[in-house]
């Protein structure tokens, strides 16, 4: 008997040690997209990568049948992740992050899961374009905050989006010395 999501969570891994992890997360009766998320993270801990991803699937349509669009954004995030940085299908890996995107802004609330996509377009833009266009945007603020945390980076986050070159030059705290 089950009293929670960790107890039918702990059910479902038992299942996949017998030989399904998915069909016995499935089988239960009401079981939530965190419980399947939490199978996820289970089956990504033990390099299962698909059937970790299978799991994230599940625990997306959950979520979004449940009405919780936060959950379904990181789980679209880290689908994309999965396909992108695991298995290097990066158009894969926009699609997904695009989904993330547009569920949270449905949602509309103020939270974590918006700069772990921000991050997730940012490494997915491969030419300039796509960096001015996510940093010169509604994400400029979070750019500043970068450039105060990181003494790594050589040249602003805006990059040409300040009022001049010599302007956003001087303005940079971090040295441009290049390390050899």
């Amino acid at each position: 008997m089950t009293t929670g999501p960790t107890d039918e969570a702990d059910d479902a891994r038992r299942g996949r040690a017998a030989g399904g992890a998915l069909p016995a997360a499935e089988g239960a009766a009401g079981v939530s997209g965190e419980v399947v998320e939490d199978l996820a993270r289970g089956l990504h801990l033990e390099f299962d990568y698909l059937g970790s991803m299978k799991a994230y699937e599940r625990a997306y349509s959950a979520y979004r049948r449940e009405g919780n669009l936060l959950a379904a954004a990181r789980a679209a995030r880290t689908l994309g992740w999965f396909h992108g940085s695991v298995y290097g299908e990066w158009a894969v890996y926009r699609g997904w992050i695009g989904r993330a995107v547009s569920l949270l802004e449905q949602a509309g609330a103020s939270s974590n899961e918006h700069g772990w996509v921000l991050l997730a377009q940012a490494q997915a833009g491969s030419g300039l374009d796509d960096q001015k266009r996510l940093t010169c945007g509604r994400s400029r603020p979070r750019a500043g905050v970068a450039m105060r945390t990181s003494s790594a980076m050589r040249s602003p986050p805006w990059g040409s989006c300040s009022p001049s070159a010599a302007t956003s030059a001087r303005e940079w705290p971090v040295s441009t010395r290049r390390w050899r």
